[in-house]
């Protein structure tokens, strides 16, 4: 195991460590780094103003139908949704035709929430301002920049310069007077429809659409959520510093879904709270935020919503999302983007963090030091979609609801495939992750599936409820009626499902391949085990059988043995190797300029040399009544 488990009822109180100057002068020179000197922020604040400026003082003369992505190529801009031009076009609207206006003035009709006419006027929008900022700005750079989470559907604008001491991001939302009332953003209600962008799916179109419905809230709230909690954060140096370690904390373990903002709103829930207060020292700020995390109850909403708010928009938003933290009007989810097994991970890496917070030697490992994903789990496996795996998953009428673009199918896919595993194997593991690989082949997209295996992580059977009771159906139904009836010792009968005759680490391997093929139509090949170590590093295991088999019979050998003048009542293995701490030595091969010469010409050696094994130590240590030990030695 890669890491301790240490029991869920710990007291935290009896480990805690107190503030010291050392701790603070770690923090101090960690973000000595990240601050930008003073000159330089307000050059990027004076750079903002004139952004400002430009945006409300400019007069562009495009003019175009809101349909017509096309017409930006001629002023160098592409639009954003231009891959999705067929699906805009299938959109409608009181105000068919774009033409540049100051941000007081409206461009939308009353139904533009419906489908991709918002996010296709907004990005009209967008590109009428970058047009003037590279006019206005030309020593700068400024382009579309993703989204929270790289959404493409709903970027920003970032203005930066070529020394890249800093940038401006520009967000960009309609008001709720001008587009709708956010109550017609509950995570019940549909506001895209499934035939607008699949033609061939026309059953759906009144599947709710929680996620498309947050993305759009962002764009509308986040503005006004900024504001707020960096109102409530002024001048509290030591909160400040406490979020800023545990934003550290998150981006060295690659928990991207935790984002700035909700960590900020979650830091100012706690200062409303006073889990949290401003007299605290950084120490003692840091750690009751990561016990708040940990004992986050996720069956309740958290967050700022108002006391009257309806409980069947609470009820939607616990049945939409695995973390509901709530802004002030209750309906955009601030936590909407966390998934149930990166909340999961993060409360137990969390858990093992407090126990070594404010130790100074740890500080690198808990806040600077990056995490590697194969570091982080047991047993790790990839997971390779090519083109056309993609397209067998649009096919499925489930994986294509609330979803735009690539990007989206593959999020339901991952959604579906983590409830599907941990269906069919959760005993199996404690933690798992899904971790989608940056795209260095834009036609395949790979997946690290990341496990932190429990004890039965090898058993070769799943069983499943007694055959009579009505559990038993759904259990045959998730394996395809597959299954079989086992009689166990204790003379239940119960579904089972059979992967091997004994204990193997294939049996994992086997389930997530049963699992692709079963419940996605996907090839069982695309799915493969994966080490930190190469193949040839590993050792012999028929040597490690033999040497376990051995001492397994010995012992067996000696506890059966009877006449003797004393009691054997242990026995234990002196070797290394037998006491689980150290491996068994490698195989060692022949290089390849061994082996036989023909014709003048050395040949490569055909097999592996046999490998060597050390001599196993064995020692007998028989103990005197009431004395000491003997040794007697002997070599096996």
């Amino acid at each position: 195991m890669k890491r301790s488990r240490p029991d869920d009822d710990v007291d935290m109180q009896s480990v805690v460590k107190p503030m010291t100057n050392a701790f603070r002068l770690q923090y101090e020179d960690a973000e000595r780094d990240r601050h930008a000197a003073p000159e330089v922020i307000v050059k990027w604040e004076e750079i903002a103003k004139k952004v400002a400026v430009t945006l409300k003082t400019a007069k562009l003369k495009h003019v175009c139908q809101y349909k017509d992505l096309e017409s930006w190529k001629k002023h160098g801009v592409t639009h954003p949704l231009i891959q999705h031009a067929a699906a805009v076009a299938k959109t409608t609207s009181s105000v068919t035709e774009y033409k540049w206006t100051p941000p007081e003035e409206s461009i939308f009709g009353k139904r533009d929430y419906i489908n991709l006419t918002y996010p296709a006027k907004r990005a009209h929008y967008m590109c009428s301002c970058l047009v003037a900022l590279r006019k206005a700005h030309k020593e700068f750079e400024a382009d579309f920049s993703p989204g929270l989470g790289g959404d493409a559907i709903f970027p920003n604008i970032r203005l930066s310069d070529k020394t890249s001491s800093g940038s401006v991001l520009i967000h960009f939302g309609a008001s709720e007077s001008a587009l709708a009332k956010t109550s017609r953003f509950a995570p019940n209600i549909s506001n895209i429809r499934a035939s607008t962008i699949y033609p061939e799916i026309t059953d759906k179109d009144e599947e709710a659409t929680p996620m498309f419905n947050q993305r759009v809230l962002r764009t509308v709230l986040e503005p006004a959520m900024i504001r707020r909690v960096s109102a409530e954060l002024r001048h509290k140096e030591n909160i400040v510093s406490a979020l800023a370690l545990a934003t550290r904390w998150f981006r060295s373990r690659g928990l991207q879904e935790f984002d700035d903002l909700l960590l900020a709103c979650f830091m100012v829930r706690l200062l409303e709270e006073n889990v949290v207060v401003k007299q605290q020292d950084l120490l003692t700020v840091l750690r009751n935020f990561f016990l708040a995390i940990v004992n986050w109850d996720t069956s309740v909403a958290m967050g700022f919503q108002p006391d009257d708010l309806e409980d069947d928009v609470i009820s939607a938003h616990l049945a939409a999302f695995p973390v509901v933290f709530l802004d002030g009007t209750g309906y955009w989810n601030v936590a909407s983007g966390i998934s149930k097994d990166s909340f999961l991970l993060a409360k137990a890496d969390l858990s093992r963090s407090l126990i070594s917070l404010g130790d100074c030697l740890a500080f690198d490992t808990l806040f600077l030091e990056r995490h590697h994903f194969f570091s982080s789990f047991d047993h790790c496996f990839r997971l390779d979609l090519s083109p056309e795996n993609k397209k067998l998953l649009c096919k499925m009428s489930d994986l294509v609801v609330d979803t735009i673009d690539d990007s989206d199918r593959l999020r339901r896919f991952t959604e579906k495939l983590s409830k599907n595993i941990n269906e069919c194997m959760g005993e199996r593991f404690d933690n798992m992750c899904i971790h989608r690989l940056e795209d260095t082949d834009k036609q395949t997209s790979s997946f690290l599936l990341g496990f932190r295996v429990k004890r039965g992580w090898t058993n070769p059977i799943t069983m499943g409820p007694v055959a009579t009771e009505p559990s038993a159906k759904a259990f045959r139904l998730l394996w395809k009626e597959k299954t079989q009836l086992r009689k166990f010792a204790d003379t239940r009968i119960c579904e089972c499902m059979v992967w091997a005759n004994t204990a193997s680490p294939a049996v994992p391997h086997s389930i997530l391949q049963f699992i692709l093929v079963n419940h996605f139509g996907l090839p069982a090949g695309c799915i493969s085990w994966r080490s930190v170590f190469p193949t040839g590093f590993s050792s012999p295991k028929d040597v490690n059988t033999k040497i376990t088999t051995a001492f397994a019979s010995l012992s067996g050998i000696l506890r059966s043995a009877k006449g003797l003048p004393l009691m054997i009542t242990n026995i234990h293995g002196i070797s290394s190797y037998i006491r689980d701490t150290e491996p068994c030595a490698a195989e060692v091969l022949c290089t390849t300029d061994q082996g036989h010469i023909e014709d003048g010409r050395r040949m490569p050696a055909q097999r592996a040399v046999p490998p060597y094994t050390g001599a196993v130590t064995g020692k007998l240590e028989v103990f005197l009544g009431g004395g000491g030990g003997v040794w007697l030695e002997n070599s096996g």
